[in-house]
């Protein structure tokens, strides 16, 4: 009898150390997941008008523990991409709401968010944008760049105003905000379609210090009235006369 009270409570003790243990090997095996239902997103062909252009994308904890997303992060100022919530349990989702500004570019555009969560087996997913912005007149370099700019010394520089529209432009008037800058495009020049027209521009400082132009240049042209260039620079003192 004494025998068999003894086996009992071995076999008891056995019992409840293989529950411990498969409840330990349950906690220690949960754990969160990520998946989100898209990481590449194109947009195509957009105009800048258009912008911003907008996504959503859905976020769902696959994992058996709870999910905490830390941060989605645009690289870009241009990106703005708030979460419902941060916090999933397992097999529940939130919508991650994506605005992408594209006015101020032009052409191939990739951006990328990166999200950052608990997930141990995937921390970081990247969230591709993609898009190609089209616009009637593109400028080449974006920015006029009067690098080192000696006072009282002329400094000449070019750019390309690129017609990429199936119409002429017939320049309708120039304006330039700096005394110090002069262009070479005026009132009825024409900017061909498919075609670049060449502008210098020159600055002549009177005084030392950083420099800084907006160019607008009003246009006749069914898509775009006006194209704005800006200019960035520096004005010091030629050290060699």
């Amino acid at each position: 009898m004494k025998s068999k009270l003894k086996s009992e409570k071995i076999n008891s003790a056995f019992l409840s150390l293989l529950i411990i243990i498969s409840l330990c090997n349950v906690g220690l095996s949960a754990q969160p997941q990520i998946e989100v239902d898209k990481t590449n997103i194109n947009f195509g062909d957009v105009n800048y008008k258009d912008s911003p252009v907008k996504e959503k994308i859905i976020i769902k904890n696959v994992g058996t523990d709870t999910l905490f997303i830390r941060e989605a992060r645009p690289d870009c100022g241009c990106t703005i991409a708030p979460l419902a919530t941060n916090e999933l349990p397992p097999n529940d989702s939130t919508i991650l709401s994506i605005d992408f500004d594209i006015k101020n570019f032009t052409g191939r555009v990739t951006r990328n968010i990166n999200i950052f969560s608990n997930d141990p087996q995937k921390p970081t997913v990247t969230v591709a944008l993609n898009c190609n912005v089209i616009r009637a007149f593109s400028v080449v370099p974006q920015y006029i760049n009067f690098d080192r700019v000696f006072v009282g010394e002329p400094y000449v520089t070019e750019m390309q105003i690129v017609n990429n529209s199936s119409t002429d432009a017939v320049v309708k008037s120039v304006s330039v905000d700096n005394p110090d800058v002069i262009v070479s495009i005026q009132a009825n020049d024409v900017i061909k379609k498919d075609e670049s027209f060449i502008m210098k521009a020159t600055a002549i400082a009177t005084k030392t210090g950083s420099m800084r132009t907006n160019i607008t240049i009003e246009v006749f042209h069914p898509d775009e009235k006006r194209i704005e260039i800006l200019g960035f620079g520096n004005a010091v003192i030629n050290s060699n006369k």
